[in-house]
């Protein structure tokens, strides 16, 4: 699993905290414990997904970018959710006028079974997009279950030769615990940092690209923001923007 460096989570914690909270001062003072007091993240064992693109079909029509198309998730050990209907942060470099389709696919661990597909709208502009996964019975997660998806992309019409550019990855629901809920439940502390503290990615990047996305012009927000994408190797797209609210797209199949 790769861990954050000490130094950055103790950076990006107690940063988050004097942005957002209220009571920044005396709430940073419950971050200087030493980091090694802390539960370790837990040790999933999920395996490494591709969240850049390695290659391209050579006969791919797909324009070239200045961005690829990005996952903005660990990647590696720690896709972690304790979602049954998790949220993914997608980042597009194509539009309307240049790729023909956008698809989510979600499988079970073995790739034999189908969770969830679907086709997802395509912006005008690149930008950040958020996939909730949809509220139905056949689509939720079980726990202590590992997932794998795939956000594959059509240039053309023709998909005889399948993708033009493909990103892949992993995602495990972990099971929640009294000592777990207590800490999501304690007022002194912001939810992402616990999420941040024990490896649970998935929801550190939901809950801080859904402030962020909700009120854009919110320097605190847009700090925290801008820290995460930092933290997780994704600088160059914080200029990005956001092109679609919450659970505005993903429900369209099943």
């Amino acid at each position: 699993m790769m861990k954050l460096p000490i130094y950055l989570l103790v950076t990006f914690t107690l940063s988050l905290v004097n942005l957002v909270s209220g009571t920044a001062a005396s709430r940073a003072e419950l971050w200087q414990q030493p980091l090694s007091q802390l539960p370790k993240p837990p040790d999933t064992g999920t395996p490494e997904g591709n969240s850049e693109p390695g290659t391209t079909r050579p006969e791919s029509v797909c324009p070239p970018t200045d961005k690829p198309l990005t996952a903005i998730n660990h990647g590696s050990g720690s896709d972690v959710t304790l979602a049954e209907y998790p949220t993914w942060v997608f980042y597009t470099p194509y539009s309307r006028e240049t790729v023909s389709s956008l698809e989510f696919f979600l499988y079970d661990e073995t790739e034999r079974q189908t969770i969830y597909k679907t086709s997802i709208p395509i912006g005008e502009t690149p930008g950040i997009l958020q996939l909730k996964l949809p509220e139905q019975p056949d689509n939720a997660l079980e726990v202590n279950q590992t997932y794998r998806w795939y956000l594959i992309a059509y240039c053309s019409e023709n998909r005889d030769d399948g993708p033009d550019v493909e990103i892949d990855g992993w995602i495990y629901r972990q099971p929640m615990t009294e000592e777990l809920e207590a800490q999501l439940q304690n007022p002194t502390i912001l939810p992402y940092l616990t999420y941040i503290k024990e490896g649970i990615w998935y929801d550190a990047v939901r809950d801080i690209s859904q402030i962020y996305a909700a009120d854009s012009q919110n320097q605190a927000f847009e700090n925290a923001w801008e820290t995460l994408l930092q933290v997780l190797g994704r600088s160059h797209l914080i200029q990005e923007p956001f092109l679609s609210p919450m659970g505005s797209f993903g429900d369209t199949e099943e």
